[in-house]
């Protein structure tokens, strides 16, 4: 029901390289800016709205759609993507918007299908209506353009601000935990 597994091809797109070393990983270093963009409190943010953005996610993800899934990410938007697999840990910075197509791109590639087992999310909404945080809860099977079978679990926390008087994703926290499993487990 909920789209807040926007960057979950993310995760997959760490985890896989964790678990399958031969995918190079191309994580770039974070790009400082000279100029400095400042999310605007101008409207309110409600709570219907997030979880219409999160629809909207959830739909162009399952689309493969990385500029519908970039259009509610802020252009200096920060995601750290963490990872835990049986191999260890892996974790990635992605800042801006190029950063963030670059990995979503990548995800996406990656992914051949889907079915979610859990999900849940919880959107809190500042009393004055200017930020958000969506904290969202999902486990899902993959199956990867390589054919193999994964099991992911992630937590995620989105934190959302106005940006051109509308709600963007501003900064993301993505942990998740990954099980390949094996050909004849189903």
């Amino acid at each position: 029901m909920f789209g807040h597994r926007l960057l979950s091809g993310c995760l997959t797109f760490c985890l896989l390289n964790v678990s399958f070393p031969s995918l190079p990983i191309v994580a770039s270093p974070l790009k400082s800016s000279e100029s400095q963009m400042v999310a605007q409190a101008t409207n309110k943010i409600t709570e219907s709205a997030i979880l219409k953005i999160l629809e909207e996610l959830k739909t162009a993800r399952e689309k493969k759609d990385i500029d519908g899934m970039l259009k509610y990410i802020a252009p200096f938007a920060y995601t750290e993507v963490t990872v835990q697999t049986d191999n260890g840990r892996i974790t990635i910075n992605v800042q801006g918007t190029d950063e963030h197509r670059d990995l979503l791109t990548k995800s996406a590639q990656l992914r051949n299908a889907s079915t979610t087992l859990d999900e849940t999310a919880k959107v809190d909404v500042a009393a004055d209506g200017n930020y958000a945080i969506a904290t969202l809860n999902s486990t899902e099977q993959i199956t990867t353009a390589q054919g193999a079978t994964v099991l992911t679990s992630g937590n995620d926390i989105l934190r959302f601000g106005m940006v051109n008087n509308q709600p963007m994703i501003v900064s993301a926290t993505l942990n998740g935990w990954l099980s390949i499993l094996p050909a004849d487990a189903k």
